[in-house]
C-alpha cells in the first residue's frame, strides 16, 4: 500500500459501526497500516477507540480547534503527544 495510516471517523459511533471498524482494524494490521480514530468527542467514544486498539486519536475531547496565532505554542507544549494513561484518569 502507498499509505501507512487510515482514519476512522468516530463521530457517528454505534455498536454496529464498531463491528465494521474492528474488521477494518484487523485488515489494516495485516497490511501493517495504523489506525487513527478521529471525531473523539467524549469519554465513551474514546473508550471505544481505545478498546479497538487505536494508537492515535484526535477530536474535540482533547482540544477545540486552535487559532493559528496559538498553534505554535500548542505544538511545542504537546510535541511528544499526550499520555492518555495518566492525563484522563
Amino acid at each position: 500500500a502507498d499509505f501507512d495510516i487510515i482514519k476512522l471517523d468516530f463521530r457517528a459511533f454505534s455498536p454496529q459501526l464498531q463491528q465494521v471498524y474492528a474488521a477494518l482494524k484487523e485488515a489494516a494490521e495485516k497490511g501493517d497500516v495504523e489506525i487513527l480514530a478521529k471525531g473523539i468527542e467524549n469519554k465513551v467514544v474514546l473508550d471505544a477507540a481505545m478498546a479497538l486498539g487505536c494508537k492515535y486519536v484526535q477530536g474535540n475531547y482533547f482540544t477545540q480547534p486552535i487559532p493559528e496565532s496559538t498553534f505554535e505554542v500548542f505544538m511545542k507544549k504537546y510535541q511528544q503527544g499526550l499520555d492518555l494513561g495518566s492525563s484522563l484518569g
